[in-house]
């Protein structure tokens, strides 16, 4: 039988192994966010990693991509010949969007958690002056009313 310090140590470096497989800007961590502020700063490392290339290091836009942050960011009514048809009326509609449709490619997509979702969502909405006293997510994004 092998030592029980051997084995912890083998999973231990098993874990780190799986964790340094996952694409820069995605979470290895499922677990939920303690604060915003934690939140929001995942946020930003995904945003750099994942979505500055097209939508601007401050999230200004750019020819490839609308702005995520300041004037003209998540307005209500898609605008012309945007692939986004439905109205940004709440947090949740901006997510319900995201998660579907960016990044463009689904590979891509396919890197980002559900928690890193989120996690940029709540680092935009604080970009743009929105309070995110708490954590985002599907249980109080849909309160977060973006357009009154």
């Amino acid at each position: 039988m092998r030592h029980p310090t051997t084995i912890v140590l083998a999973l231990l470096l098993l874990g780190t192994a799986c964790r340094s497989e996952r694409p820069a800007g995605s979470s290895a961590s499922t677990a939920p966010f303690r604060t915003s502020a934690e939140q929001i700063e995942h946020g930003r490392e995904v945003y750099t990693d994942s979505c500055a290339r097209c939508h601007g290091k401050s999230g200004e836009g750019s020819s490839k991509a609308p702005p995520l942050v300041g004037q003209g960011a998540l307005p209500m009514e898609p605008r012309p010949a945007q692939k986004r048809k439905q109205p940004f009326h709440t947090a949740l509609d901006v997510a319900d969007f995201a998660t579907r449709n960016m990044p463009p490619d689904e590979d891509d997509r396919a890197k980002l958690s559900e928690r890193d979702y989120w996690a940029v969502l709540a680092f935009a909405l604080s970009a743009n002056g929105v309070d995110v006293s708490a954590p985002v997510g599907p249980t109080n994004a849909g309160g977060i009313v973006l357009h009154p």
